[in-house]
């Protein structure tokens, strides 16, 4: 039982910090923050330059685009990468954010039933895709959802999976109609991810 609650609070914690880092408070200059480190040389080959994300410490590496924003350790996201804002007016900062917390020994399918069900019972949520997939060949599950909040619509692509004793979310965040134009970006971080250690 204290498993299940703990894994519904982390659920929540993941929607919540969706909304909270997505840019909402981020700074409109677009400059790193000082937290941020500098990343490895930029990987071309494609329009979009994409940089190599690595951490021995949380066992991931990914590439993501190199024009994004990259914060480690934030309110228990193990790292956060934001795109730029298109202006003034915008009023979120599309993300790509990936937590990373012990699993409790609770398996993927209870984890899943679990989000459903959570996702179910919030009266602003609503499912749009649920079904299994593979995080670098582990098998993993797909959800894509759309959160309507009073003045702002967004829509989240969460990669769910555990390996090791550890639940991995990577979870792509957008205003809902913006959500399409950073697909390819983030399906391509997606395609890089990988489980290192």
């Amino acid at each position: 039982m204290i498993a299940k609650q703990r894994t519904t609070g982390i659920l929540l914690a993941s929607l919540i910090f969706v909304v909270l880092i997505s840019g909402c408070s981020q700074p409109s200059n677009n400059q790193p923050s000082t937290n941020q480190q500098p990343s490895a040389a930029p990987i071309s080959g494609s329009p979009q330059t994409f940089s190599v994300y690595e951490s021995q410490g949380a066992g991931i590496k990914l590439k993501y685009p190199s024009d994004w924003i990259k914060k480690e350790n934030v309110g228990g996201v193990t790292v956060a990468f934001l795109a730029s804002k298109t202006g003034n007016s915008d009023k979120f900062q599309e993300n790509v954010n990936i937590i990373i917390q012990k699993s409790e020994n609770i398996t993927l399918k209870d984890y899943v039933d679990q989000t459903v069900k959570q996702l179910s019972t919030t009266s602003d949520a609503f499912l749009i895709e649920s079904k299994e997939t593979a995080l670098n060949s582990n098998p993993a599950h797909k959800f894509v959802y759309k959160i309507d909040g009073p003045s702002l619509s967004i829509q989240a692509l969460q990669i769910i999976s555990i390996k090791n004793n550890n639940i991995y979310m990577f979870t792509y965040t957008a205003e809902n109609a913006i959500y399409p134009d950073y697909l390819d970006k983030v399906n391509e971080m997606i395609s890089s991810f990988e489980f290192i250690g």
